[in-house]
């Protein structure tokens, strides 16, 4: 059976799936107070959860529970290592599609990411980030960079383990 190095079984079938099980609890529990941190309000603007945006944030947390639960199913009971490969690669394309999610969309700027959405001088000050944010941005640029030392085979990982399918025997 094959196990991922231990510092990679902390990272991925521990902490990920922690982390995300508490994005999952954070919006359930208070969905106003998530949407009001996505993004640094001013004074004078407020986040309102509307039906919609109730629902869509619904669906997020369910997201976040499907994928902290299929992460600690996976990780831990991969028999082959191509299985898990497979997996922290999807994931890979996912980090780089949620810290996407966090860019603005302008019609005179094109498409950039978070700094456009949160104003350079927010961007370029990580000491004024909220929890929040560094979850959207700091950990999962830390999982996406994480998994591409695995998957490049550095720190335990096999660059080019294909894995083997085996029958099980009893």
């Amino acid at each position: 059976m094959y196990t991922l190095p231990p510092l990679f079984y902390l990272i991925y079938a521990v902490m990920e799936p922690i982390s995300m099980l508490s994005g999952f609890l954070y919006i359930i529990m208070s969905p106003e107070a998530f949407l009001a941190e996505q993004m640094p309000l001013t004074p004078e603007q407020t986040a309102t959860l509307t039906p919609n945006a109730k629902a869509s944030l619904l669906q997020l947390a369910n997201c976040y529970l499907l994928l902290s639960m299929c992460s600690t199913a996976v990780l831990r009971s991969a028999g082959e290592e191509c299985v898990v490969r497979r997996f922290l690669f999807a994931l890979l394309l996912g980090d780089i599609g949620h810290v996407k999610a966090d860019a603005s969309f302008s019609e005179a700027h094109g498409s950039y990411f978070t700094y456009v959405a949160v104003g350079a001088d927010y961007f370029f000050s990580p000491s004024e980030w909220n929890l929040l944010t560094h979850g959207n941005l700091t950990f999962t640029i830390f999982l996406f960079l994480s998994r591409c030392v695995y998957l490049l085979g550095w720190g335990g990982g096999n660059a080019r383990s294909q894995g083997t399918i085996k029958a099980k025997s009893n």
